[in-house]
């Protein structure tokens, strides 16, 4: 059929055709075939039968209500009036439609009709027609034509006349025993929102709904979840074939929540598959049962009809099923916390009327009131989750009456917001293709290895003055390093005493590296700088990770291997291991015609855990294209053994880089250039202090302030002559702190306490502390419930307390020691006491008492039953709570590994903190929340819902606790958390071996099932 009918632009758009009036060129049309003959008319096949179900459903007052039918097959050139002509070539009674709508089908070049019809006043031939049915009509034409109309929309079906902007694919999917098209229609005015408000309200999206047959009341094809998912799967590729790359947002009713949810985890997993799960931007669940929905009447009525596979079915559904917990697991590392996934949750809050059995047998949708599917079963807690409860109940909450809808409106928000974020992201926006490529390497990078370690090395070469380490540049050693003269000089060790200047020469040599090799663009630069105090970052699998995060940053091209990667693990929701990261690096090598790591302060790893696989493996990365360069003290055993044939640059600051160290310090501080600078004893001072240092440059750092704070000229030289007179190096060292703490204890009486507080706080952490968390950690006193900001002191009092053993690095904001040898002359000297985790522990857990925003602690007391949830915090929130007390993570994160230490002298603390609900919400939640951000190794599944004193003090590790419970408290060795999972279980998970044996021995049954 030729569409005559023309615009200024040439052709009709599918709106323009819509409207027009019968045409006068009607075409030969001819009908073929005869319609099948129809079956009784059924009432209520188009409405959701979760909660309405029944065989022989019996209804007190039938009504007459819309009957919408799909009609497929129909070409592009023809409009509405060419399909009524056609229509009524085999149904001539065929009346005017109450509403007809015309779209592009969703995949092949075909058109699809929705027809809105009055039963009670349409033609026999479509108030006839079941629901089930399909009806094939030919009309025989050139080419002949087929249509097919049908009532049970299976499939997707298009719901707007997207135009060739559409920048979003809407997919709407609704649940079990529902229909594409009725489930989502007002009772009341019959209103289809997706296809009558939502189109109008957002623009450039293209609209579909998705059905699959789960009728609880007919005779169905016996299909599983995995028969739903492929059947979903492929009808979403074939829909966007042409577009796979479109972004995607997905609305999930009840179980086509769950439905979804199976389709990402294939999609994330297979490769062919991929575009679907990387293109998802956003998902609306309605009253989705995550942990399960109320099915006791329905599998009453499954039994009842003798359908076994419906029953089984519909237990995958109920509430702690096997199926269910186990998607929950699966599901919980499906995004990352840097993921751009948004997800809107809406739950009930009503109950809804189920079925029962009369007593003529039939099942009627008369039963109790229920709550079909509970808020925390609706609930995903994820940090990117948003929460919206709707005053409806489980069928209902997707029907909208008018776009008045206070849950409408909030679906229009949410679906507007997410839209314009993707609009802005596309090259509609500011963002180029080019800068979004780049924004998922980085996001891959940050992946492999999240912090950045650029920081330290910019404070470092900020620091280290001009001149300072050239010396050792001229060296044959590192000119042969640096040349690649021959594998064995491709490793080179740079060994030198404590305060030396090495990690000032490592930036050197980084910096070096990256101005000789800069025009080259092939050769690989790449750094890491250990830290006593980051030992638990610094791993071997942490350093190879940020080596290939380096590496790979710097090549032109984004390394395929690294993607093939990153997808296979996140597909399988796993971190790489040590073999796949050395695999991956060795063929990163390959790509660069020379790489160089710099590796320094290598005695600062943890020799039995750490070490002892890195010195192997630079060996082995020597002989496979790398140069190493790795600074480390002298002494360490099994360095010098491992490095016994490497060649060596013995390292000490030269007389000259003293030299420029004094001289630099003296122009930084007016009173010492005004005493010294021009005067007699200059050049005395400057020879003498040289001369005292013996190569190294701390003992300057130390001193040097102090000398110049000298009264006199006189003064100055005197103090000089004492500490040149104090021994060794190693003597003359100890005095300088001996001195040091003098100073600190001549302080007034509260400024000492103070001083000592900071120093406790440096050395016992766990990892290094950032200002905000250290200011808060020495405002904290013992029994008050809220911190003083009275009490926090301002950076230049901890520097000046602490009189020279504190530094605060000014691009990160962390506060260290000065030096590694200060954290072992606090300890050996005793100036820091023996329970310092104690006092940390104790200091911890004051602060996870105080009130934070964003926290209902009214219903906090329930936390530990099964409303836990409740107090649950979303990312925005608890970025707000970390904003507010910075030293909540800290704590989170260690709190653990200060109770551990001594746990007899702990056990007091943390018998009280398992008895204080909300000092254990908070740090339970604080904990999850960190650890989805940061992807850390403890599963967050272990987290979830964990409730019982036994089990969270397993989690921490606590031996003497959990040994204490057991005897004294009314508690099973088997008891489980609301995950199903015994102490045994969170011990193995956590790795906790000691409570493992101490569980077993008690007779903790080891082959118990836990919830996978």
């Amino acid at each position: 059929m030729a569409d005559t009918a023309q615009t200024s632009s040439g052709k009709r758009t599918y709106e323009e055709r819509n409207s027009l009036e019968p045409e006068n060129n009607t075409p030969n049309l001819k009908r073929v075939c005869p319609p099948t003959e129809p079956g009784p008319s059924e009432e209520g096949a188009t409405e959701n039968q979760l909660a309405s179900s029944g065989a022989a459903m019996s209804t007190a007052k039938p009504r007459s209500k819309l009957t919408c039918f799909r009609i497929s097959g129909i070409p592009v050139s023809w409009n509405k009036d060419d399909l009524v002509r056609a229509l009524r070539l085999f149904d001539p009674d065929f009346k005017d439609a109450l509403k007809l709508s015309l779209f592009p089908a969703c995949s092949g070049r075909t058109l699809t009709a929705l027809l809105r019809l009055d039963p009670l006043t349409c033609s026999d031939y479509f108030r006839r027609m079941e629901s089930r049915q399909e009806q094939y009509e030919l009309i025989q034409g050139d080419p002949d034509i087929y249509l097919v109309i049908d009532r049970h929309f299976l499939g997707l079906t298009p719901l707007n006349a997207a135009g060739d902007d559409v920048l979003v694919d809407v997919v709407a999917v609704t649940g079990l025993a529902g229909h594409a098209f009725g489930s989502w229609c007002s009772n009341h005015t019959g209103c289809m929102w997706l296809q009558d408000l939502l189109p109008a309200d957002l623009q450039s999206i293209r609209v579909m709904t998705y059905g699959y047959n789960s009728s609880l009341t007919r005779d169905t094809v016996e299909q599983t979840f995995v028969d739903y998912r492929r059947s979903f799967i492929h009808a979403l590729m074939d829909a966007r074939s042409k577009v796979e790359s479109r972004p995607i947002i997905f609305i999930g009713h009840s179980m086509g929540g769950i439905l979804i949810l199976q389709v990402l985890l294939q999609a994330k997993a297979r490769l062919q598959y991929r575009s679907l799960f990387d293109c998802t931007k956003a998902i609306s669940f309605f009253a989705t049962p995550h942990q399960g929905l109320y099915v006791k009447q329905l599998l009453e009525m499954a039994h009842d009809t003798g359908s076994g596979s419906k029953t089984e079915f519909i237990k995958q559904l109920n509430e702690g099923s096997y199926f269910l917990d186990t998607q929950r697991e699966d599901i919980s590392s499906l995004w990352e916390s840097v993921s751009d996934i948004e997800i809107a949750t809406f739950y009930e809050i009503k109950r809804t009327p189920t079925v029962s059995k009369g007593s003529s047998g039939s099942w009627a949708r008369d039963g109790e009131d229920v709550q079909m599917v509970n808020k925390n079963s609706a609930m995903l807690f994820w940090p990117f989750e948003h929460r919206i409860p709707v005053d409806c109940n489980h069928r209902d909450i997707v029907k909208f009456s008018a776009g008045v809808d206070s849950t409408y409106r909030s679906v229009v928000n949410y679906m507007t917001r997410w839209v314009d974020s993707l609009q802005r992201l596309s090259g509609r926006g500011t963002e180029t293709l080019s800068q979004r490529a780049k924004s998922k390497a980085q996001k891959i990078l940050d992946w492999f290895f999240l912090e950045d370690i650029a920081k330290r090395h910019e404070n470092l070469s900020d620091k280290r003055g001009d001149g300072i380490g050239t010396w050792a540049l001229s060296t044959p050693e590192f000119s042969r390093w640096l040349g690649g003269d021959s594998e064995s000089s491709s490793l080179l060790w740079v060994a030198g005493i404590a305060g030396s200047g090495k990690t000032y020469f490592s930036s050197l040599v980084v910096d070096h590296l990256f101005e000789s090799f800069k025009a080259s663009g092939s050769v690989g630069v790449s750094y890491i700088y250990f830290d006593y105090k980051e030992r638990d970052h610094q791993r071997p699998i942490d350093i190879m990770s940020s080596v290939i995060k380096q590496l790979a940053g710097q090549l032109p091209q984004f390394p395929n291997k690294l993607v093939a990667l990153y997808d296979e693990c996140t597909g399988y929701q796993r971190r790489p291991d040590i073999k796949e990261l050395r695999s991956l690096l060795l063929q990163l090598a390959k790509l660069f015609t020379r790489s160089f790591i710099v590796l320094d302060a290598l005695d600062e790893c943890d020799q039995e855990d750490q070490r002892e696989a890195l010195l192997p493996l630079f060996h082995q990365l020597k002989t496979n294209g790398f140069n190493l360069l790795v600074t480390s003290r002298p002494h360490p055993i099994d360095i010098q053994d491992s490095f016994r044939d490497v060649p060596c640059i013995n390292y000490m600051a030269q007389d000259k880089d003293i030299k420029v160290y004094i001289d630099n310090r003296i122009d930084m501080m007016p009173r010492a250039k005004g005493l010294i600078r021009g005067s007699k004893i200059e050049d005395q001072f400057i020879s003498n202090l040289i001369s005292a240092a013996n190569g190294v440059i701390l003992f300057i750092s130390l001193n040097v302030d102090f000398l110049c704070q000298q009264p006199t000229r006189h003064d100055i030289l005197a103090e000089l002559s004492k500490i040149r007179s104090a021994g060794d190096q190693e003597t003359r060292m100890d005095r300088t702190y001996d001195r040091i703490m003098t100073s600190i204890r001549a302080q007034n009486p509260r400024s000492v306490k103070l001083a000592i507080k900071i120093l406790t706080w440096l050395v016992a952490a766990r990892r290094l502390l950032t200002l905000q968390e250290l200011q808060d950690a020495v405002a904290i006193k013992l029994g008050h419930n809220e911190l003083d900001k009275d009490r926090v002191p301002p950076p230049a009092i901890i520097l000046d307390t602490c009189c020279g053993l504190v530094m605060i690095d000014e691009i990160s904001k962390e506060v260290r020691l000065t030096h590694f040898t200060v954290h072992q002359y606090l300890l050996k000297e005793g100036i820091i006491a023996d329970d310092m985790h104690q006092i940390i522990a104790r200091a911890s857990l004051t602060y996870l008492s105080f009130d934070l925003p964003l926290i209902e602690y009214e219903v906090v007391n329930s936390y530990f039953s099964t409303n836990y949830e409740d107090v649950m915090i979303d990312s925005d929130s608890y970025e707000k709570c970390v904003g507010s007390h910075p030293l909540l993570e800290y704590i989170a994160i260690s709190l653990s590994y200060h109770l551990t230490f001594d746990e007899l002298k702990t056990l007091p603390y943390i018998r009280e903190f398992l008895s204080e609900p909300k000092q254990t919400t908070i740090y339970l939640q604080v904990l999850y929340q960190y650890i989805w951000m940061l992807k850390g190794d403890i599963q967050r599944s272990v987290l979830w819902r964990v409730h019982s004193q036994i089990h969270i003090a397993t989690f921490i590790g606590h031996r003497a606790m959990v040994e204490y419970i057991l005897l004294h408290e009314a508690t099973s060795i088997e008891s489980r958390d609301h995950n199903g999972n015994t102490p045994l279980h969170i011990a193995a998970a956590c790795g906790k071996r000691a409570i493992a044996s101490l569980l077993l021995e008690g007779g903790a049954n080891i082959e118990a099932q836990d919830v996978e």
